[in-house]
């Protein structure tokens, strides 16, 4: 006489009991189950078991795609007696636990991985967002408090970034979280001085924002935004940089300081360095001429030509061939001269 063979642990957690009313099939083995009990942890069991399709009439209803082990694991978790999880299931639990929307399974998992030492900390950091743990989410990210932490991120084939760990701060308002990403930009030699302003700006990182800032303290620092349309940073802080170029700079450079103000597309900033350049006694009448030309400065070009009050003041333009004006300005100073001095030829 053939013995049956033992029922495994999935199996026997699963035979038919008084309270069991459906029978769910995986790779042949079955799983009795209560429907009640199912449906109301899970919508897919619930249309599964009460809607109008042709399951709710079937004595044993099978599922596909499954692992037989995983998925009698995954039922377990909302019943007395659960099975065991494991850094051999877990990943394989949560993936189940979203296809057939329990979420209490889910959490199940996720407070397991939460407190074992098997997962490392960037491991539950995974988890975590890819599955939408919150709590697990949190917790992780609260692991990440000292620099030497963060070398987590900069492994071969990692594909989550500091950027990432900004982005969950913002969307689960971990305001702490932040702080521990903000101090290791601000200490890291990874990040130039424009990503980490660019990522202040982005996410709201004051002491970052003023460290950032505060690396501008050159004029070449400033060819940074030079061959750049600069949409990764905000008005207010393109502002703000031309500002500090501005009172560091603008006696030397107020050139580049117009190059940087059409790069940003700020006219409140032209004005302010058309302001400058009318008042300021260290650009002769030649020089505000050119570059109000160049840059299309209409109160200082008025301001400049007006400069040409005299016959000897028009000498600027004798010996040499004036290719640094147009011929448009050109014709204005020369019918400027003409209807002046004319009569005195």
């Amino acid at each position: 006489m053939t013995e049956t063979p033992e029922l495994s642990i999935y199996e026997k957690a699963f035979v038919k009991t008084d309270k069991t009313d459906a029978v769910l099939v995986v790779d042949g083995k079955k799983l009795h189950v209560n429907k009640a009990l199912l449906s109301y942890h899970s919508d897919y069991f619930n249309t599964l078991f009460n809607s109008e399709f042709k399951e709710k009439s079937m004595k044993e209803i099978p599922i596909e795609d499954v692992n037989f082990e995983n998925f009698a694991t995954l039922l377990s978790l909302v019943q007395e007696k659960p099975l065991k999880i494991n850094k051999g299931n877990a990943e394989n639990l949560l993936d189940l636990s979203d296809r057939f929307l329990l979420n209490a399974a889910k959490y199940a998992v996720g407070n397991v991985i939460k407190f074992s030492p098997e997962f490392t900390r960037y491991e539950k950091l995974m988890l975590a967002d890819k599955h939408k743990l919150e709590d697990l989410l949190e917790y992780a990210l609260d692991l990440y408090n000292s620099k030497q932490t963060f070398e987590d991120f900069y492994s071969k084939n990692r594909n989550f970034t500091t950027e990432n760990l900004l982005k969950l701060g913002d969307q689960f308002l971990l305001r702490a979280s932040k702080l521990h990403v903000e101090r290791f930009i601000i200490s890291s030699t990874d990040f130039t001085r424009h990503r980490k302003l660019v990522l202040a700006d982005k996410y709201k990182l004051e002491d970052l924002l003023e460290h950032a800032i505060g690396l501008y303290t050159y004029k070449a620092a400033y060819e940074d935004f030079c061959n750049s349309n600069n949409t990764d940073i905000s008005d207010e802080l393109k502002l703000k940089i031309f500002d500090r170029f501005f009172f560091g700079y603008a006696d030397y450079y107020v050139e580049d300081l117009l190059k940087l103000a059409d790069q940003f597309s700020l006219r409140a900033a032209k004005l302010q360095l058309e302001n400058f350049i009318i008042s300021s006694a260290d650009f002769n009448r030649h020089q505000k001429l050119v570059l109000a030309e160049k840059y299309h400065l209409e109160n200082p070009l008025e301001h400049a030509i007006g400069l040409y009050n005299t016959r000897e003041a028009f000498r600027d333009f004798f010996g040499s061939q004036n290719t640094d004006i147009s011929d448009e300005l050109k014709l204005k100073l020369f019918n400027r001269f003409f209807y002046k001095f004319a009569y005195d030829l």
